[in-house]
């Protein structure tokens, strides 16, 4: 049962490690397949790219919370999580998940340089960073 749980506890770390690399890999795509924004088909790329990556991103969120959740449960509930696994199966992930997507590029500063080839293309571009960067969910 104490495998059961601290599997539970390492999953969501690793899932979402797993899934900021895939995001860093659709922006890498979608940066080789519009390096310019020229059509208003590009910005509804742009923009489908943007919602996905932020609703991965709010999972994520949700993910990092669940191996405190299991912890508690395992050493409260059930007892078969003990006090020195929280540094060492909560905590040391967590700091892990943090260094790493903090190791990895930009994407704010990286979707705000996305070129425009026409200018009236440019609100629209700056509007999709901004709520990228700036909001939980999309408005469009």
């Amino acid at each position: 049962m104490r495998h059961l749980f601290l599997g539970l506890v390492l999953a969501p770390p690793t899932a979402v490690l797993l899934m900021s690399i895939a995001l860093l890999f659709q922006l890498r795509h979608f940066q080789r397949v519009v390096p310019v924004l020229r059509t208003p088909d590009d910005v509804v790329k742009f923009k489908s790219l943007a919602k996905t990556q932020m609703f991965a991103t709010l999972a994520s969120f949700v993910l990092l919370v669940v191996p405190l959740l299991v912890w508690f449960f395992g050493c409260f509930g059930v007892a078969v999580l003990g006090w020195l696994d929280f540094p060492g199966y909560v905590v040391l992930p967590f700091v892990v998940v943090v260094v790493s997507i903090a190791a990895m590029p930009r994407t704010a500063q990286e979707v705000r340089n996305t070129p425009v080839a026409n200018p009236s293309l440019e609100a629209e571009r700056d509007h999709v960073a901004d709520v990228w960067v700036n909001r939980l969910l999309p408005d469009w």
